[in-house]
């Protein structure tokens, strides 16, 4: 029974499968066609916003132009208006009346001017005297100043240079009446750029006090003590010196340009050098720079010493002197020529702020009639502009004025097409919907067949399978009990 059930449930589960196979391809079909569905929807949808955006655009457009005409047509009128009551002729009457009496204002003012700028020079002219006068006169001052304390600073470091400080020297100096005789380094006058071979030569005579006789102080010398001074003869000679000497490059008194007189000036070392063969007794060799040499010794003194540079300070300190005479002549002369300058620029001054207060006056009333024939002739400009910018605008609002109602009437045409497509998108919204209708039930009908197919083929797959297990089970069943028959015949048999 098992066996033929078997047999007989083949046949079935295979009629079964295909029913199920057919079921599932009938949902699958209603799926694809809901799925087309679909997107015939989203197209829809996508062209009724399109639809509507592009009327509601449309109707916006319209609702702005028929505003936009409406203030377009008010400006209009109200152009009109003010064109009509524009009145240029008695503006150009009371220009003219203005004009003349400007030109007449004009005319004083000019001779005026001429006058002032004449006074003005004038004035001008003094006040650039006094300007000059005064910055001469601060410039000689300052160098007056200058030269006084560069004076007083070299007279010091002469006076300390030359033994001028107090001391026993100085005291027996006053005693005897020679406190205030010169020094040699004050009456030497030396060439420029042989100072320094002077200096090197006369070093310790530089501030030999200059007496009529030295003899004559010899009893007063024997006396002193402990103290370094040098009286030497001023007696000065027209008679020259050997060129090439030393002593013909200095001027002053006699005793020491003998000294200077036994020293030959040569240019530089080299020259002393090749010269030093043939020196005679007691003559030697000096560069500008000091550089002293001779037969047995070289000597050169370029320290900073009390008597350094004591010559050069002499000369610039004779130079100073005068120039100071000669800068106190000049203040003195420009401080007169100052006072009087002034008083020529008050009464310059006075004339020129005579004529300035006319001509400014003359300006004042001139501008006031400039002033107003200014605002005369700018209501006229502006009455101008203003009606030529009318005559523009009215004609850019006509023009405006078509082109926004040319514009209305396409936009209106535009609406009305959005709308009629708007109806025949609604035509076939409602198609959609039926079709979706009849789509839905159509896929909720082959679902269920699908579904009912599936239970029906699974309910078949279990019922061979339970057989199956049960035939199974009933063949292991028999072949146990063969075996125990078996075993019993076996038995039967021994026994």
């Amino acid at each position: 029974v098992l066996v033929q059930g078997l047999d007989e449930s083949a046949p079935q589960r295979e009629a079964l499968s295909k029913a199920a196979q057919q079921a599932a391809e009938a949902l699958q079909v209603a799926e694809t066609n809901l799925a087309q569905w679909q997107e015939q929807w989203d197209a829809y949808a996508k062209a009724n916003s399109e639809a509507s955006q592009a009327a509601e655009i449309e109707r916006t457009r319209l609702d702005y132009l028929d505003r936009q005409c409406l203030d377009v047509d008010k400006r209009r009128q109200a152009l009109e208006t003010e064109r009509g009551t524009a009145n240029l002729a008695d503006l150009a009457q009371a220009f003219e009346l203005l004009d003349g009496e400007h030109v007449q204002l004009r005319d004083k003012t000019g001779v005026l001017a001429t006058q002032l700028e004449s006074r003005r020079s004038a004035f001008e002219s003094q006040l650039e005297s006094a300007r000059r006068l005064q910055a001469s006169l601060s410039e000689k001052r300052s160098e007056l100043e200058k030269s006084r304390g560069r004076l007083a600073s070299l007279e010091a470091l002469q006076h300390a240079a030359l033994g001028g400080e107090a001391g026993t020297a100085h005291e027996w100096l006053e005693r005897l009446g020679l406190g205030r005789s010169r020094r040699l380094a004050e009456v030497l006058e030396v060439d420029v750029g042989w100072e320094a071979a002077v200096e090197t030569v006369l070093q310790g005579w530089l501030d030999a006090v200059l007496v009529d006789s030295p003899s004559a102080f010899e009893t007063e010398l024997h006396a002193l003590e402990q103290v370094n001074l040098t009286l030497l003869s001023a007696t000065s000679s027209d008679t020259g010196f050997p060129a090439g000497t030393l002593a013909a490059k200095a001027r002053g008194p006699v005793a020491a340009l003998n000294l200077l007189a036994r020293v030959t000036t040569v240019e530089s070392i080299g020259a002393a050098q090749s010269a030093m063969p043939m020196l005679g007794d007691g003559q030697s060799l000096i560069t500008p720079e000091g550089e002293w040499i001779g037969p047995g010794f070289a000597r050169i003194a370029r320290s900073q010493g009390a008597q350094a540079g004591v010559l050069s300070r002499e000369r610039e300190i004779s130079g100073l002197s005068e120039r100071i005479a000669e800068l106190e002549s000049e203040i003195s002369a420009l401080v007169t020529q100052q006072e009087d300058a002034r008083l020529a620029r008050i009464e310059a001054e006075q004339a020129r702020d005579d004529a300035q207060r006319d001509l400014h006056a003359g300006h004042r009333r001139l501008a006031e009639i400039a002033g107003q024939l200014q605002s005369q002739r700018g209501r006229m400009d502006s009455a101008r502009e203003r009606l030529a910018k009318v005559e523009v605008e009215l004609t850019e609002l006509a023009a405006k004025l078509e082109a926004d109602r040319q514009q209305a009437r396409e936009a209106r045409g535009r609406l009305d097409g959005a709308v009629h497509s708007m109806g025949e998108l609604e035509q076939r919204r409602q198609h959609l919907d039926a079709d979706r209708r009849s789509l839905l039930e159509g896929r909720e009908e082959a679902r269920m067949n699908a579904r009912e197919a599936h239970d029906a083929e699974h309910r078949a797959a279990l019922s061979i399978e339970s057989k199956r297990s049960a035939m199974a089970s009933l063949e292991q069943s028999l072949a146990r009990m063969r075996a125990q028959l078996g075993q019993v015949e076996t038995r039967q048999a021994e026994i």
